[in-house]
C-alpha cells in the first residue's frame, strides 16, 4: 500500500465526480478511493476494539456492541458480526496490529489473516 497524502488530494478536489476523466485519471482516482475505504475499515476497526475494551457501548446506552455498531455504522448483522469479530482479534498479534496501526497492512490483508 503506497502512502499517498490522501488530505491533499482531498483537497485537491479528488472526491469531485466528474465525467468524461481521462482513463489514467480514473484509474488513479479508483485506486486512492480502494485505499482511502482501507484506511477507513482499519480507523474503525480500532476504535471497536476500544468500545469493547471499555464497554463504551454500555455507557452509551447500548444494550451489546453488536447494537452500537448497527446504530452507529448502519451495518446489518452479518457485517456487524465480521467487523466485532476482527476488533476483537486486532490484538492477538502485536505485530500485525502495529501493521495494521500504521497503514502497512490493509483491511482486507488483515481480514484474510485472522481467518
Amino acid at each position: 500500500m503506497s502512502n499517498i497524502n490522501l488530505s491533499a488530494e482531498y483537497q485537491a478536489g479528488f472526491l469531485s465526480l466528474e465525467k468524461d476523466l481521462p482513463v489514467n485519471e480514473i484509474e488513479r482516482r479508483l485506486r486512492l478511493a480502494a485505499q482511502m475505504e482501507s484506511s477507513c475499515k482499519s480507523v474503525i476497526l480500532f476504535y471497536i476494539g476500544e468500545t469493547i475494551k471499555r464497554n463504551l457501548w454500555f455507557e452509551l446506552g447500548y444494550a451489546s456492541v453488536y447494537q452500537f455498531c448497527s446504530f452507529v455504522l448502519g451495518t446489518n448483522e452479518r457485517e456487524t458480526a465480521e467487523l466485532v469479530g476482527l476488533a476483537l482479534r486486532i490484538d492477538d498479534c502485536s505485530v500485525t496490529a502495529e501493521m495494521l496501526r500504521n497503514g502497512k497492512l490493509s483491511y482486507s490483508k488483515f481480514r484474510e489473516l485472522s481467518r
